[in-house]
């Protein structure tokens, strides 16, 4: 099955960049401009996704989305979720919540290898996770290790 990838960020073009880089890989992708609107694609997704969640959204930020999947416990660990934002300075609470749930962090402006390095180190996590038996708990977050990416 061909890994979808959910962008979640507001910035058109920046939606448009990754769109090109990710289909000339073969991915799936879908597009969100919105926290609200990418939860409620999250939650009612029918697999797993890999998700670039900007962490500076309208309407839902990117901490709120990770913090609310965290809470329903069929989602917990669902979707390979890989933090971007351009803001270098974060608060504490947030940099805990992530390394929590073990979320790469990308920050913008990011090399094209280092971004597509990233995704396809989630999308084979998601293809591991679909080899388990359905019964099997998903694991949470990405993988236990992902190299910082600058």
């Amino acid at each position: 099955m061909e890994t979808q990838v959910l962008i979640v960020d507001d910035e058109h073009e920046i939606r448009s960049i990754m769109r090109v880089a990710l289909e000339d890989e073969h991915y799936q992708v879908l597009e969100a401009y919105d926290g609200k609107k990418a939860f409620e694609m999250l939650i009612h997704a029918p697999q797993p996704m890999v998700v670039l969640l900007d962490l500076m959204l309208p309407r839902m930020d990117g901490s709120e989305i990770i913090q609310q999947l965290a809470s329903l416990p069929e989602q917990r660990g669902r979707h390979a979720i890989i933090a971007t934002t351009a803001n270098y300075r974060f608060s504490q609470a947030l940099e805990h919540m992530l390394n929590e749930q073990q979320i790469p962090m990308l920050l913008k402006p990011f090399e094209m290898t280092d971004f597509l390095d990233v995704v396809a180190q989630a999308a084979n996590w998601i293809a591991q996770q679909d080899q388990r038996t359905a019964t099997a708990v998903p694991a949470p977050g990405l993988l236990t290790t992902i190299e910082e990416h600058h």
